[in-house]
Formats: C-alpha cells, sequence, structure tokens
C-alpha cells in the first residue's frame, strides 16, 4: 500500500505492531529515516518513554474500538512533542491480512501557545497583585531604614545593640531589593535603544564582579565576537550579571563559566553560556517568578532576564544541565525593527 502526503502522520502496522508502511510525515514527527522504521515495533519507536499510554491503545483495540487521544512521545532527539492520536484496525491485504491504522497529528506548536498564554495570564494576574504589594511594603520600608539610620547616629550603644541594629539595616536591605524586583517583574520595562557590542558587556560586568571572582578563584572566559547589536545596554549587562553571578554561586571547585557567540548571521546573534557547577534542580521551573533554589534570593532573576531578552525580540532558554556542565542559550536580534 503506497500512501499519499498528509499534513497527518499515516503508519500501518501489522498484529505484531511491526510498522510496515508509513508516509514521509510520520518519518518527519519521528525523525528518522523510512528504513529505521519498517520493520520495527511501533512500540519501540514512539511509546518506549510512555509504555502505559501503548498499553491503553492495546487494551481499547482488543475491545474492538477504536482508541482516539492527546499523547506525548520523545522523538530521536530527545524533544518532547504533542500529538493527536487516531488508532483503528485496518485491513492490509483483502480479507487475508489484519492490522492497524495509526494516524497521528503533531500538535506541538498550538500546546506551546496555550501554554504560552495561560503564563501571559497568570503573570499578568501576579505582575498586578506584586506591584501593590510593593507599593504598600516600600513606604513603611522607608521609614524603618531612616529612622534606624537616625537611631544609629544618635544613641550611644552597645556593642551588641549595634550588631542588633546592622542586622536590621541588613535585612530592610534586602527586602528593599526584593521590593526593587518586584517592581520591575511587574511593569513594563522601557528599552533605551542604542548600537552595543556584547564583548563590551560582558567585560563591563567582570570589571564590576573582579573581587567576587577572585575570593571564589572563578573564570569568566569571555569568548564574545565583537559585533554591534542594537539593544539596551544596561538591561543587558544585568541578564549577563544575573546569569554570571548564579554561575558563583553553583561552582565548586575551579569553577568558571564561558560565554562564546556561534551562528552569526545578518539576522541573528546566538550565545551559549555554560559553567561546570553543580547543575539546576528543576530545570524546567527556573524562569517561574519566585522560584528558587538558593537559600536567599528572590527568584526573579531568572524572569526578569527572559522578559528581558523578549522584550529585546530574542529568546533565552536552559538548553541542558547536570552535574559539571549547565547551558543557557540566548538568541538575539542584531537590529531591532
Amino acid at each position: 500500500m503506497r500512501l499519499k502526503k498528509s499534513l497527518a502522520a499515516i503508519a500501518i502496522v501489522n498484529t505484531n505492531y511491526e510498522v510496515i508502511e508509513i508516509n514521509s510525515r510520520f518519518g518527519e514527527i519521528i525523525k528518522k529515516s523510512k528504513e529505521e522504521i519498517l520493520g520495527y515495533s511501533i512500540r519501540d519507536l514512539q511509546f518506549s518513554n510512555s509504555i502505559n499510554d501503548f498499553e491503553k491503545i492495546i487494551e481499547t483495540l482488543k475491545e474492538n474500538k477504536s482508541f482516539k487521544d492527546e499523547l506525548t512521545f520523545f522523538d530521536s532527539y530527545g524533544n518532547k512533542k504533542y500529538l493527536l492520536i487516531s488508532v483503528s484496525p485496518a485491513s492490509i491485504q483483502g480479507d487475508e491480512s489484519k492490522g492497524y491504522l495509526f494516524v497521528e497529528v503533531d500538535i506541538t506548536d498550538r500546546k506551546k501557545l496555550e501554554e504560552q498564554l495561560l503564563k501571559a495570564e497568570k503573570l499578568a494576574a501576579l505582575g498586578e497583585m506584586a506591584a501593590v504589594l510593593a507599593h504598600e511594603i516600600k513606604t513603611p520600608l522607608t521609614s524603618i531604614k531612616m529612622n534606624t539610620d537616625i537611631l544609629l547616629e544618635s544613641m550611644g550603644l552597645s556593642e551588641e545593640a549595634e550588631r542588633s541594629f546592622s542586622i536590621i539595616q541588613k535585612e530592610v536591605t534586602r527586602l528593599n531589593n526584593l521590593v526593587k524586583d518586584v517592581l520591575q517583574f511587574s511593569r513594563q520595562m522601557d528599552l533605551e535603544y542604542s548600537k552595543v557590542d556584547l564583548a563590551d558587556i560582558i567585560g563591563s560586568v567582570k570589571l564590576q564582579i573582579e573581587n567576587k571572582l577572585s575570593e571564589k578563584k572563578f573564570k569568566l572566559i569571555n569568548n564574545v565576537s565583537r559585533i554591534t547589536i542594537v539593544g539596551d545596554g544596561e538591561k543587558l549587562k544585568q541578564v549577563f550579571l544575573n546569569l554570571i553571578d548564579n554561575a558563583i554561586e553553583a561552582a565548586e571547585r575551579d569553577g568558571e563559566v564561558k560565554i562564546e557567540s556561534t551562528n552569526v548571521n545578518n539576522k541573528n546573534l546566538k550565545l551559549i553560556i555554560s559553567d561546570n557547577g553543580r547543575g539546576i534542580e528543576h530545570g524546567e521551573k527556573i524562569f517561574e517568578p519566585f522560584f528558587t533554589t538558593k537559600a536567599s534570593g528572590t527568584g526573579l532573576g531568572l524572569a526578569i532576564s527572559q522578559k528581558i531578552i523578549e522584550q529585546h525580540g530574542g529568546n533565552i532558554k536552559l538548553v541542558s544541565s547536570q552535574p559539571g556542565k549547565t547551558i543557557f542559550e540566548i538568541v538575539l536580534p542584531i537590529n531591532m525593527n
């Protein structure tokens, strides 16, 4: 049987669930050639990471019913895909040979869009609430700090009392930083565009944290090409400062972070930021507001960084993370339209 070109992926399997025919779209979804698919079990090709889904399909077919559902699977490159799958009994060669027809539609893009819209709605609601709370907290914090400073200067305090006041000042400063981050996250940031050199920006970050790098004997390797892009230099500096600071926090012995540019073309610049720290747990959540794996911190650094990159028309993602190797990727347009 020869299958025509279709928007849906189609595969015909025998009663042992071995693939005997496919259309080209099925190979595109699986990310394998026809030779790598024919004769192999569809269970191994698509359901090795979701055996329970395959068992559900078999149980439904045993009842002489067609199976229809939305399932996920990982292609041969490890990319997660969402599929609408329909499986029904099929006659392969007249009535003599029976098998099953798999019809699959890739809805990954639609699901991602739905997730982005849901995230945007949540962030909008969270931003409004956070902005109100931050404003309410900011005024009494300013008053506490001001009065603490006055008391420190005007009262003859014992060493122990000065230590206590010092703790109050430290905690007030920490809360002020949290309020500042919350307000920055909740507002639409205005970018001040100019021509900037990313290699210079990273060099500036290196100078700013030179003492911290020295204290931890941490290396910052700047292999970014000298190329000018249009962007907000201060906001981009904030992104790299946050990523480098996180790498230093995650560093153990002989820590280093390397930033290099790759795949530069007339439209985009891709940056790879890699470090040899202990890795990130729950990598899928790192861009969620207020999520942090640190003992202290607001959990807004990466959320704000993502917002800055997206406002520049680019994107940032965690490519992979494991002990000894964490890789971020940033893609930025060279010229803002």
